[in-house]
C-alpha cells in the first residue's frame, strides 16, 4: 500500500503527561517571563500548578485547594490565578516557586456559589476579572466584572443577571475589558465595556453557538471566535466567514492563535457513539479556507485546552483520558514548519487541475478532472490525514470525473491527488462529514 507523507502533524516533538488524580486537565498554560511554561490546571482535588522548560522538563509543581481556570503573570513577576473555592470566587497571588503569597475570596451565599474564570492586568497595573455566579434553584448563571487593584482589593463592580456565561475577556482598542458571552440557550454576545465597568457596546451572533470557546481579537478591527464554529467578525458584529467543517456542529474551539495570516485552533471533537471527545488542530487562512485538520483519538478527554506559539513551535496543553478511570493533564509541542507543510499554499500550482464536490461530503464524492485529455498515464490517489491511502483509480483520457463511495469512510480530511507518468499533477482536499 502506497502512502503520502503528511509531515504536518506526524513529526510531534514531544508529549508529556501529567498524573494527579482521576479527572486531570489544564485549563491554561502562559510563557512566564523566564522563558518557561506554567500551565494552570484542576484534578479531582483542586488547582495544579506546573512549572516546566521548554522541553517540558518539570521545574516545580504545586497542589491547592481551591480550583483555577486562568493565570497571568503580573508586571511585578508574580503569577496570579483566578478561581473558585467552596463556594466563592477566589484570587490567589503565587510567587514564582508555586508557593501561595495571599489569596483573597469574594464571599456569596451557599445557593449562588461564584467562581473567577479570567484575569487579565492592563497597562495601569489593575486587575480585570470576570467570572459567574451559579443558581442552585435555577439552571442559568449570571454573569459579574469586577476590577482590583494589586492586593485584590474591589473598587469596581458590577452583577449581569443575564443567564450568560463569561467565555473570555481580553483588551482590545483602549477598552478595559471586552467579553464573549454565550447566553445559556445559545446565543453569544461581545461587550465592551469601560475603565469604571460601564458597558459600552454590545453587539449579539445569533447563528453562533457552542461552549468553552476562545476568542482573540487581530487588533485591526476583526475578531475571531470560537464555539462550535470558527467564525470572524468585525467590531459591529458582522459575521465575515463561519468554518464548520463537517458542518455538524461537532467541534469546540477551545483555543485559537493568530500565527502570520493562518488562524490555529484546538479543542474537542465529537465522536458519533462515544461518551469522549478526540483531540484536535485545525489550520486555515484569514479568509476562512480550510487548509489543514488534524483529530487523534490515541487519548480522549477534553482536547486541547490552550495553545502557545513560541521560538518557532506551538505549544499545546489539555486534558487526555489515558485509560477507563483517569484523564490526565498533556503537554505536546509541535514543529511550526512541520504543521505547515501541507496546507493550501505549499500545493503544486496544478491545483486546479481537481474540484471536489459536495464539500463537505457524506455518501458520495466528485471528483472532477480539467486538461485529462492531453495525457495517457493517470493515477488517481486519496488519502487521509495520516497519510495513509484510502482509494486508488486510474484516470483514463479524457474523462471528465468520478464519483467514489465513502459511506464507509471514517470522518475527517482528505486529499485527491493526481498523478502523471508518476509526477504529482494537482490535489484537492475535502471533508466526511
Amino acid at each position: 500500500m502506497s502512502s503520502l507523507s503528511l509531515s504536518c502533524f506526524s513529526q510531534q516533538i514531544f508529549e508529556k503527561i501529567f498524573d494527579f488524580s482521576n479527572t486531570d486537565a489544564a485549563w491554561d498554560m502562559i510563557l512566564t517571563s523566564d522563558n518557561s511554561l506554567l500551565i494552570c490546571g484542576n484534578s479531582a482535588n483542586g488547582l495544579v500548578l506546573i512549572k516546566t522548560d521548554l522541553e517540558g522538563n518539570t521545574l516545580w509543581q504545586k497542589e491547592k485547594s481551591s480550583f483555577g481556570y486562568e493565570v497571568i503573570e503580573s508586571q511585578t513577576g508574580f503569577y496570579y490565578v483566578a478561581g473558585s473555592s467552596s463556594y466563592m470566587a477566589k484570587l490567589l497571588k503565587i510567587n514564582s516557586d508555586g508557593e501561595t503569597i495571599w489569596s483573597k475570596e469574594w464571599n456569596a451565599q451557599p445557593e449562588f456559589p461564584k467562581r473567577l474564570t479570567h484575569i487579565k492586568q492592563n497597562e495601569e497595573g489593575y486587575f480585570l476579572l470576570s467570572g459567574q455566579m451559579d443558581n442552585i434553584y435555577s439552571q442559568p448563571p449570571d454573569a459579574f466584572t469586577m476590577i482590583t487593584d494589586t492586593l485584590g482589593n474591589n473598587f469596581c463592580n458590577l452583577n449581569y443577571s443575564l443567564s450568560i456565561i463569561v467565555q473570555d475577556l481580553i483588551l482590545d482598542d483602549g477598552f478595559l475589558t471586552l467579553r464573549v458571552d454565550l447566553d445559556y440557550y445559545g446565543g453569544t454576545f461581545i461587550s465592551r465595556f469601560n475603565s469604571f465597568c460601564y458597558p459600552h457596546s454590545t453587539v449579539s451572533y445569533d447563528s453562533l453557538s457552542g461552549y468553552f470557546g476562545d476568542f482573540i481579537s487581530d487588533n485591526i478591527g476583526n475578531y475571531y471566535i470560537g464555539l462550535h464554529q470558527l467564525a470572524k467578525s468585525d467590531t459591529s458584529g458582522s459575521i465575515l466567514w463561519i468554518l464548520d467543517p463537517y458542518q455538524d456542529f461537532s467541534f469546540s474551539n477551545k483555543s485559537i492563535l493568530l500565527s502570520g495570516d493562518k488562524i490555529i485552533s484546538t479543542g474537542a471533537h465529537d465522536i458519533p457513539n462515544s461518551q469522549w471527545p478526540e483531540f484536535f488542530i485545525m489550520i486555515c487562512d484569514t479568509s476562512g479556507s480550510l487548509l489543514n485538520l488534524y483529530t487523534d483519538n490515541t487519548y480522549l478527554s477534553q482536547g486541547g485546552r490552550k495553545i502557545l506559539e513560541i521560538d518557532n513551535a506551538f505549544y499545546i496543553a489539555g486534558g487526555a483520558k489515558t485509560n477507563e478511570t483517569n484523564s490526565d493533564i498533556f503537554l505536546r509541542k509541535y514543529s511550526k514548519d512541520s504543521l505547515f507543510t501541507y496546507t493550501k499554499e505549499n500545493i503544486t500550482s496544478n491545483e486546479e487541475i481537481i474540484k471536489t464536490y459536495p464539500n463537505p461530503a457524506s455518501t458520495d464524492i466528485n471528483i472532477a478532472f480539467q486538461n485529462t485529455e492531453y495525457h495517457m498515464d493517470m493515477m488517481l490517489d486519496c488519502f487521509d490525514i495520516y497519510g495513509r491511502q484510502v482509494h486508488n483509480e486510474k484516470i483514463w483520457k479524457g474523462q471528465q470525473e468520478t464519483r467514489i463511495d465513502i459511506r464507509e469512510w471514517a470522518k475527517g480530511l482528505y486529499f485527491a491527488v493526481v498523478k502523471i507518468e508518476g509526477n504529482v499533477a494537482g490535489t484537492g482536499r475535502f471533508a466526511k462529514k
